[in-house]
Parts: structure tokens; sequence; C-alpha cells
């Protein structure tokens, strides 16, 4: 009997993708963290990896509505997870990244 792989939707394009082949975001109590290993507790979103689903799903109501976060707390979203990806680039590469900051 064969495995089978779960699907995820991505919140970008909202087309379905095998879960290996997307990235996790986990909403958790210190804020939004890429997940990497696609094991952290919290709730959690998925984009597939191509730059227009990024751009796309890191829109703050799109994401914020996806994480349930509360419409006062929005505007805060997209900022939250450029800083975790930024770190989570950091951890991997080992290197200083430099992500410019963008009003939202």
């Amino acid at each position: 009997m064969e495995k089978r792989t779960p699907l995820r939707t991505c919140i970008g394009c909202r087309k379905k993708a095998p879960k290996p082949s997307m990235f996790r975001l986990a909403c958790m109590a210190g804020g939004i963290r890429v997940d990497i290993r696609q094991r952290l507790e919290g709730r959690g979103v998925y984009l597939c990896r191509n730059r227009a689903c990024v751009e796309r799903g890191l829109k703050a109501k799109p994401l914020a509505y996806a994480l349930r976060i509360p419409a006062s707390r929005q505007k805060m979203v997209a900022y939250e997870v450029l800083e975790g990806l930024k770190r989570e680039v950091k951890k991997l590469i080992g290197e200083e990244m430099d992500i410019p900051k963008k009003e939202i």
C-alpha cells in the first residue's frame, strides 16, 4: 500500500499542491514564523514556491484572514512575515541579509 502525499492550498493562487512542494508560515504566540520543517505548532498557511504566489499571499488581508488574525493587527502581518523570512534566511545561509522595510 503506497503512502499518500497530503495536499495543501496556496493562499496566493488558491491551487492545491503536495505539501512538500510548498512552504509554511506558522502563527505562534511570538508572531509569524517561516516553518521550514513544517512542524511548528500554531495555525499555519501554505504558499507555492514562486514569486507571484508569495507576493499575493503576503498581502495583509489574505494572510491575516487565513491565519485568523484580528482586523486590528492586519497591517503588521506582512512586516512580521518579512522579518521572519529574514531571520530564517540568515539561519540558512549564515550571512547578514538586508531586506528593505516597507510601510504597509
